[in-house]
């Protein structure tokens, strides 16, 4: 009994640690790349993998909402919303921050950029600043997106020339090494567990 769980203890511990070690060696090599001044790009400049870095002056609302689920209850704490943001000359792309994080920022600013359009303020809305990955939309993020630009007036040729489907997953790439540490850590346990049981068999 006490060896079977030994031996799950030491792959579970070796395989975790590699997966963090990996996480962590992906997100340092992400924080490295130097990224894409968001405001400066143009139109046709926007591609699925890029680092971007920039400021928001307004959005247009979310359009979506992801919600993690398990066990067929919903996880309100993982929540993603997107929203729909300016870039280039004229040109729009998702923008997507954890709802529980930068939600409450973000829904201030749509408000304050329709009160401004609608000039019921002289005030511009506030900037958010966001850094992260340009990402291809799927079928279904597309069709939201879509939809939420009919919603706005814009039509299906509008909607063609001026809605890029690409959304930024933001993320500074800031916390790469406590998953290097942690995940050295754990590796360096499981491979002791195996190197000490492999010994114990020898005897």
């Amino acid at each position: 009994m006490l060896q079977n769980l030994l031996s799950r203890l030491k792959w579970g511990l070796t395989v975790c640690g590699i997966i963090l070690l990996g996480a962590g060696i992906y997100t340092m090599v992400m924080a490295s790349k130097t990224p894409y001044d968001l405001n400066a790009l143009n139109d046709d400049e926007f591609k699925s993998g890029m680092i971007v870095e920039g400021d928001i002056t307004f959005n247009l609302g979310a359009y979506e909402e992801s919600v993690t689920t398990r066990n067929g209850i919903q996880q309100k704490s993982s929540a993603i919303w997107y929203y729909i943001v300016p870039v280039g000359d004229e040109s729009y792309i998702g923008v997507a921050v954890k709802a529980n994080e930068r939600g409450a920022e973000f829904d201030k600013q749509t408000d304050q950029t329709y009160a401004w359009l609608n000039e019921e303020t002289d005030e511009y809305p506030i900037t958010l600043h966001v850094k992260g990955k340009l990402a291809k939309m799927d079928s279904q993020d597309k069709a939201l997106y879509k939809e939420a630009f009919k919603q706005l007036g814009y039509s299906d040729s509008e909607f063609e020339a001026y809605g890029i489907p690409l959304y930024i997953g933001t993320n500074d790439f800031a916390g790469w090494l406590p998953l290097v540490l942690g995940g050295a850590a754990l590796f360096a346990v499981g491979i002791v567990l195996i190197v000490v049981t492999s010994l114990r068999k020898r005897r």
